[in-house]
């Protein structure tokens, strides 16, 4: 890919997660992923182990807009309890695939 300031910009991603624990971790998952579609995020991938305990975690991205940016990934990272040093969300480029 060349370096092009010509072309199209690619669009700017924020990304988030979403882990659940337990029996009722897929409704639980399907309560957060509606609130979170309700915000404009669209659930990407999403992974279930079966082993006790019951465990589901999916992924969200939504379009980077200005001023939002990393702002949503500061409050889930106080949310968990997590350091700006390990940050499980954040933003990047898609760049291809489908």
């Amino acid at each position: 890919m060349s370096d092009d300031s010509t072309g199209p910009k690619l669009p700017q991603w924020e990304y988030t997660w979403f882990h659940s624990e337990g029996t009722d971790a897929l409704n639980e998952m399907m309560r957060k992923a509606n609130a979170l579609g309700q915000q404009g995020w669209e659930m990407v991938n999403f992974a279930v182990d079966e082993q006790k305990p019951y465990t589901a975690v999916c992924f969200f991205k939504r379009p980077l807009q200005v001023g939002r940016q990393r702002t949503f990934a500061r409050q889930r990272c106080a949310q968990l309890g997590l350091d700006r040093g390990h940050q499980h969300t954040g933003t990047g480029q898609w760049r291809g695939g489908t």
